[in-house]
């Protein structure tokens, strides 16, 4: 028991393969307790598969490993699976503990999942174990995660006593939806009540405070965390970054970046995020080549943020050395980054690799489709763009919004009515007409292939027509060169009060 303890802290998994074929040799694996850790340590060793098969072949398992499957099946994401070994625990007469009841209500993720999250806490109350902190802030968590915030409340307000634990929990919650001002009073009255915010209560304001973009507060949390001496963590340096990013303030962003001594993963896509969003191009691209330097390895974040950042003709061999960094890390597969990749390929001019990647892409997406379409319009190429169209809907994608705006400026600086027309039955058909973008681009189509009275008919449904409406009208008629209707309509719009 020792050994095997010893092993899944080490996480030494070929040492806890040995010592348990050791364990089974010696039939020593039919002992209880033996098997319990047995499973807890190929559990902690990311074993889980071989953890499950151990557990199924216990005649009789203890609570222990009841609540190390269930758990292990939630931080798996299989949660489904979770409730179902929990159901299965209660079927056979088991007694649930309290960490069972913390690894079930962990599995209890999304909206649906809510009745059962319901259902474990009335199990709760009946076993007596809601005074349980612990508990207590599992169902604060559930509530939270399943869309019932009023229910993280309730569960909050009727707790007897509280711990950080709890109060980072409601905070937490408060925050994930967008509660900032209430978010922040709990946080003060946690304050009030003596305790001293952790780790994860400053990371699930960040959060919220980068979403919002609010950056007097941020300036007030982050004078806390820096009273506490937490910037140096490389979570919270990461959330500082972001934050700051998202409200603009990269110079705050990369003092932040700066005090770090080893930046890791997170802090470097954080700032390389930060940059992008706020147009730091080059930097970005700066960024991506020093954290090569330093050795750390990029993830799907780091190279779709380094790829935002290749926009013009000048930036493709950029382009080309972070792609070589995504074959290197074997990211290729994953269908954003090859999106990205077709998308920074067109930016910068090189149809010919925009179309050799979505080659390589096994199975196209809508987004890969649109992707290309959109590279094919940009550089003229209208007559593959059309035939793409067309292959996308044999292969049974239904195109988006983007998709059919590219085809109809193809039919229409090609002079193709006839397929212009097909294509916006096909946006009728969907319910895509009543975005701004579609009805401009089929407006724009008809007014170029001389079509005016079927661009008029389009325009007159528009029910407020914005500027760029009435400038593809206005278009169309000169497009058709009447110059005295364009002008008609042109006037007209001024008395719309549209400027």
């Amino acid at each position: 028991i020792h050994l095997l303890r010893a092993y899944a802290n080490s996480k030494d998994l070929q040492a806890g393969i040995l010592i348990h074929d050791r364990i089974v040799s010696r039939g020593l694996d039919r002992d209880p307790t033996i098997a319990d850790h047995v499973v807890y340590m190929y559990v902690k060793c990311g074993s889980f598969e071989t953890a499950k098969s151990v557990f199924q072949r216990m005649p009789d398992p203890g609570i222990l490993s009841w609540n190390r499957i269930i758990a292990g099946h939630a931080q798996r994401h299989e949660l489904e699976e979770a409730i179902a070994t929990f159901q299965k625990l209660l079927l056979q007469g088991v007694t649930p503990g309290r960490i069972t009841y913390v690894a079930a209500l962990g599995a209890c993720c999304g909206s649906r999942f809510l009745p059962v999250g319901k259902q474990i806490h009335s199990q709760i109350v009946a076993a007596g174990w809601d005074s349980s902190l612990i508990v207590s802030t599992a169902l604060i968590d559930m509530y939270a995660a399943c869309g019932s915030l009023r229910g993280a409340i309730r569960v909050f307000q009727g707790m007897k006593r509280r711990d950080v634990v709890a109060w980072t929990a409601i905070v937490a919650a408060f925050a994930q939806y967008g509660h900032l001002e209430k978010a922040f009073q709990t946080y003060r009255g946690m304050l009030l009540e003596g305790f001293l915010p952790v780790l994860v209560t400053f990371l699930a304001l960040l959060n919220a405070l980068a979403e919002e973009k609010d950056w007097d507060r941020g300036r007030w949390i982050h004078r806390h965390i820096t009273e506490m001496k937490l910037e140096s963590q490389l979570s919270v340096a990461a959330a500082l970054i972001t934050m700051f990013g998202k409200c603009g303030d990269l110079k705050k962003a990369r003092r932040v970046f700066r005090r770090i001594h080893q930046p890791d993963l997170e802090v470097y896509n954080a700032l390389l995020a930060a940059h992008t969003e706020n147009g730091e191009f080059w930097n970005a691209l700066l960024l991506f080549r020093r954290m090569q330097e330093d050795g750390v390895a990029p993830d799907r974040e780091t190279v779709l943020a380094a790829l935002g950042a290749c926009i013009r003709p000048v930036d493709l061999e950029h382009g080309k050395g972070i792609h070589v960094s995504v074959i290197n890390h074997d990211l290729e597969k994953d269908i954003d980054v090859a999106n990205a990749l077709i998308y920074m390929y067109s930016k910068c001019g090189s149809l010919e690799d925009a179309e050799w990647m979505f080659q390589r892409v096994e199975r196209p997406s809508m987004v890969s489709w649109r992707t290309l379409l959109a590279a094919y319009v940009k550089h003229g190429r209208n007559e593959e763009a059309l035939s793409s169209f067309r292959k996308m809907l044999l292969e049974g994608i239904s195109p988006g919004r983007s998709a059919c705006v590219s085809a109809l400026r193809a039919c229409g600086r090609l002079g193709l009515p006839g397929q212009g027309r097909h294509i916006h039955l096909i946006v009728q058909e969907l319910g895509l007409e009543s975005h701004n973008r579609v009805v401009y681009a089929v407006v724009e189509m008809y007014g170029k292939c001389k079509c005016l009275e079927d661009a008029r008919r389009v325009f007159e449904k528009i029910e407020q027509p914005n500027l760029s409406s009435w400038n593809s009208i206005v278009a169309a008629y000169l497009e058709c060169g009447c110059m005295e209707e364009a002008l008609g309509q042109f006037r007209r719009m001024q008395l719309e009060g549209v400027k």
